[in-house]
């Protein structure tokens, strides 16, 4: 399932739903120290659009970030969305 998620995959396509959005906006906020609220995950359900609204504007420690982000997005991803479909 990995394999498939990539910058337009959409997080509710993919089988994510609000219980799994929360644990998601959970795990965003603590490891990029972010103030992101779940509507964000509803309103932007792709990697590219989450990236956007997460890093509007790009530094180098937050370039650093996005990309730890982007590269363990389709990890935390696809364990929540695995998890879930048990």
């Amino acid at each position: 399932m990995n394999s498939d998620i990539n910058g337009d995959s959409d997080f509710f396509q993919l089988g994510g739903h609000s219980i799994t959005a929360m644990k998601m906006v959970s795990k965003i906020n603590k490891r990029l120290d972010a103030n992101m609220k779940l509507a964000d995950l509803f309103e932007n359900p792709t990697l590219k659009m989450l990236n956007h609204k997460i890093f509007p504007e790009m530094s180098t420690p937050q370039e650093m970030k996005r990309r730890s982000f982007h590269l363990s997005w389709k990890r935390h991803f696809g364990s929540l969305i695995n998890k879930s479909n048990r």
